[in-house]
């Protein structure tokens, strides 16, 4: 346990990991970067090979092949080589930050809460939700992005939205900030009992 939570204390990107989990479920993808959420739980947060989509996976739901790859990995990376930088450490544009009206922030909606979802994936898995949260990053690729509520963050699928809505997706900066809300329906991954996407119906910035 001392060795998992040492990596945490580190930026870590690594890339071509085959990350299974504890039921044999597995794929290759890069891993971004080791997040605690605010429950105190231990994730990573992966870009799927196949598909470019990133979600996080807490780590007590991988398989023991899997952590300990991490931790190789992790300390050949630091041998006598230059350390990849943190994607979340990287400076954000203050200039390209819009002006939230009142100042608000995401506490001060009354929506869904992303922490709910992962406390009872039963009960929300197929609900319909409003989240209001800060714009992280966005894959064209997969046609996704994600969005944040301080230490908790979720993946937004938008193929569904209207043309003029991904446009606007598309030309948000990665990480600005920028405060909206998402409404649609919650689906759990397949591969993590208490990972979930929500499929997009409706955008909205708040500007």
């Amino acid at each position: 346990m001392k060795q998992i939570l040492l990596i945490f204390a580190l930026p870590l990107i690594l890339n071509g990991i085959e990350i299974s989990n504890k039921q044999g479920a597995s794929f290759d993808g890069a891993i971004i970067e080791l997040i605690l959420t605010t429950e105190g739980k231990e994730s990573i947060k992966v870009r799927q090979s196949s598909d470019k989509r990133v979600y996080s996976i807490p780590l007590n739901s991988l398989s023991e092949p899997t952590l300990i790859a991490i931790i190789m990995a992790q300390g050949n990376l630091n041998k006598g080589k230059k350390q990849a930088p943190n994607i979340a450490a990287v400076p954000k544009k203050l200039n390209a930050l819009p002006v939230v009206a009142n100042n608000k922030t995401w506490k001060d909606f009354n929506d869904h809460k992303i922490v709910d979802f992962r406390s009872n994936p039963i009960r929300w898995n197929g609900k319909t939700v409003k989240v209001v949260g800060n714009f992280e990053y966005k894959s064209s690729f997969g046609e996704s992005f994600s969005i944040e509520q301080g230490d908790d963050d979720i993946d937004v699928v938008y193929k569904e939205l209207t043309r003029r809505e991904k446009e606007e997706v598309l030309r948000q900066e990665n990480f600005s900030n920028v405060l909206m809300r998402v409404s649609g329906r919650l689906e759990k991954h397949s591969f993590s009992a208490n990972s979930f996407e929500i499929i997009a119906k409706k955008i909205e910035f708040l500007k």
